[in-house]
């Protein structure tokens, strides 16, 4: 058993938006600059070398609600300075609308961050480097179908599980999965059944049963397979095992979810993140408000210029 890592959790658990609030009200204490709260370290590494990091500094809320709650206490105390930036989730599609009416809260393009990522050419990027032609041909033949749309394809099973577990309050863990007990085949086919069996005893609750889990995922409505009902880390699951086992020119056990998704990171660059709805909205928020987060080298993509000033040609 991991004690560190279950005091860490535990303490996580503790934090709420008052936490987050008075975090960054003693960042402030010491630095003049703009700061920004994100949900997690993972939305922290995402934005590190998007951001100018001597005009801005970021404070990890562990968690939306945390991002949200901080928010609103900072704005009823006029805390100037400070943007937060949460992802979509279900937002777009009715569950929630909790950063909506925040002018200084950001939502993700998409369902989530990640998932910005896997739409952007850097998902392209990856296959590209990583993926075997011949694999991957023979794959999207199988399928008829992009690698891309077939993951969406799987995605989008699970995706209405974890809608219908947000819509009904059932309390569902879906942390700690192992995709590999219900993601099989050459053809990377999500079997939902395992998948609710395998949530419901991850989440180990009283009274709890797969029938039952099933019966309200099958009444929940069947949405699209878009980025904005499909979560990013679902999707890096299902690739990783395809990094793993039939898309790789050379697969290997080292590609995790985690590695994956470290990719993919990596492969993400200024100007696909340029091209984006949230770095719009971070821009306009910089025009109000008269602090600086983005880096140099995005505001140079997002206005068309080169670091000498010159105009670019496209």
């Amino acid at each position: 058993m991991d004690f560190q890592g279950d005091s860490m959790s535990n303490i996580i658990d503790c934090i709420d938006g008052a936490h987050v609030a008075a975090d960054v009200k003693l960042t402030r204490a010491g630095f003049g600059g703009a700061i920004l709260v994100v949900e997690g370290p993972t939305d922290q590494r995402f934005l590190k070398h998007l951001v100018d990091n001597e005009e801005c500094m970021t404070v990890c809320a562990h968690g939306k609600a945390n991002v949200v709650g901080a928010i609103h206490i900072l704005n009823e105390s006029k805390t100037e300075g400070v943007l937060g930036v949460v992802d979509s989730d279900f937002d777009r599609i009715g569950c929630s609308a909790m950063a909506r009416d925040l002018e200084n809260v950001v939502v993700a393009d998409c369902h989530d961050i990640e998932m910005m990522i896997i739409v952007s050419p850097a998902f392209d990027r990856v296959v590209e480097e990583y993926c075997s032609e011949q694999k991957r041909t023979r794959f999207e033949e199988r399928r008829n179908t992009s690698v891309r749309d077939a993951i969406f394809e799987e995605v989008s099973k699970i995706a209405r599980a974890r809608y219908a577990n947000e819509r009904e309050a059932l309390g569902l863990k879906f942390k700690g999965l192992d995709y590999g007990k219900f993601v099989g085949g050459r053809d990377l086919v999500v079997d939902l059944s395992k998948f609710i069996r395998a949530t419901v005893a991850n989440t180990r609750a009283a009274g709890l049963s797969a029938e039952f889990v099933s019966g309200k995922v099958s009444e929940a409505p069947r949405l699209s397979p878009d980025w904005d009902f499909c979560s990013g880390h679902d999707f890096s699951h299902i690739f990783s095992i395809g990094l793993r086992s039939c898309l790789a020119s050379h697969p290997s056990p080292i590609a995790s979810k985690i590695n994956t998704e470290r990719l993919l990171r990596l492969a993400y660059d200024e100007a696909d993140f340029a091209a984006t709805e949230m770095c719009s909205a971070i821009r306009k928020w910089e025009a109000r408000s008269g602090y600086i987060i983005l880096g140099m080298t995005v505001r140079d993509e997002t206005t068309g210029k080169t670091t000498t000033g010159e105009e670019k040609h496209v």
